[in-house]
């Protein structure tokens, strides 16, 4: 089994933000997204992934971005800290 089916993303209660596109939205896998990060704000960008950085997509995705990097700030001082697991310990 890959890794990457092995691995179990642990439920993060800050506030969040995803930016897709209306490709990714299409494609389901926005499903996942709010049990791991119910406080996720999703922000739905016109267009393709390769045109997410363009002026008229940062256009809308800057007033949120601004709002959660804000937030994230006022809440990590609430935030536990997570413990890491290092290369020693064995995955379950």
């Amino acid at each position: 089994m890959s890794a990457l089916q092995q691995w179990q993303p642990l439920r993060l209660d800050v506030p969040g933000l995803l930016a897709t596109t209306e490709s990714f939205i299409d494609s389901g896998s926005l499903l996942a997204w709010p049990s791991v990060c119910p406080n996720l704000n999703v922000v739905r960008i016109p267009g393709e992934h390769r045109e997410l950085f363009e002026p008229k997509s940062l256009a809308i995705l800057t007033p949120p971005f601004v709002k959660a990097v804000a937030a994230a700030q006022n809440a990590s001082l609430d935030v536990p800290s997570v413990p890491r697991r290092t290369s020693a310990e064995p995955t379950v």
